[in-house]
């Protein structure tokens, strides 16, 4: 599998992917007039005017990644309207993304309870090697085992998600490593990148700091791979201010530090500029 095209790249490429659907149910002109000035229109447009079940199953699949940014119960309403879809047609792993991508919106709500539901079956379906006999529209190079594994170690990063949330940071990191070792066996850099940066999140939780830098350094080696304009939930500038502040608060018990300037402590230390 393509260490770029995976399941994170839902909400990367939202966007783009429903543009070209709209190629294909309007024509072309149409399509660039609308998609520039009203693209909620016009996503609206591919659910309403579907020519079957399942591009309307991928119109809510892709509104309910989207909405995850804008509007949170929206996001679970497409989420909602596109499992219901995916049980009709019996693509048990697309139910099972979407109700992985259902439970995001369920955190960020406070609904800890719910969130843990959708992500219990999603785990039940993702775990069964048999559901990958029915798959639909698959990615380039992806094959349906390697989609199904992909997906389970997104359900457990998505544990992960909801245990940092709570406040559990033990079975954060737990669920968190069990993500990776998924990832890393269908070759998903990119969600490894997304993980590791939550294991380094947890340990500062947890005021392991040397711990927090090493895992946030790994996460930044992964980054570091990806075509920037793959790139979403990083930026060279927040990595750096983010490990100067890990250092010095290891090294000085300093929480100040916003760059290599900071609070001064590293540049004492004669360290006069960020390594990280």
């Amino acid at each position: 599998m393509s260490a770029y095209n995976s399941i994170a790249n839902v909400k990367v490429n939202c966007m783009r992917s429903i543009l070209k659907t709209l190629f294909l149910l309007c024509p072309p002109a149409f399509v660039t007039a609308q998609f520039q000035h009203n693209q909620l229109d016009s996503m609206h447009m591919v659910l309403q005017h579907a020519a079957n079940d399942t591009i309307r199953m991928d119109a809510c699949s892709k509104f309910g990644a989207y909405y995850d940014d804008v509007n949170l119960d929206s996001s679970v309403y497409y989420s909602e309207k596109g499992v219901v879809i995916a049980r009709q047609l019996h693509l048990n792993l697309n139910e099972a993304e979407m109700l992985t991508n259902m439970s995001w919106p369920l955190v960020k709500m406070g609904n800890y309870p719910r969130s843990l539901k959708v992500l219990t079956q999603a785990l039940e379906i993702a775990g069964n090697p048999s559901n990958e006999k029915n798959t639909w529209q698959l990615l380039k190079d992806q094959t349906p085992r390697s989609y199904r594994v992909d997906l389970l170690g997104n359900v457990h990063a998505a544990f992960d998600y909801l245990y940092g949330y709570t406040g559990n940071y033990r079975k954060q990191i737990n669920e968190a490593y069990e993500g990776i070792r998924l990832f890393e066996s269908v070759k998903d850099t990119l969600l490894q990148a997304y993980t590791y940066t939550d294991i380094g999140n947890a340990y500062i939780k947890l005021n392991k700091l040397d711990s927090a830098l090493y895992f946030e350094q790994k996460a930044l080696t992964y980054y570091s791979a990806i075509p920037f304009k793959e790139r979403k939930y990083e930026t060279p500038s927040c990595w750096t201010s983010r490990g100067c502040w890990i250092e010095c608060r290891r090294r000085f018990g300093c929480g100040r530090c916003r760059g290599a300037a900071g609070c001064g402590h590293l540049a004492q230390a004669d360290q006069p500029t960020c390594a990280y």
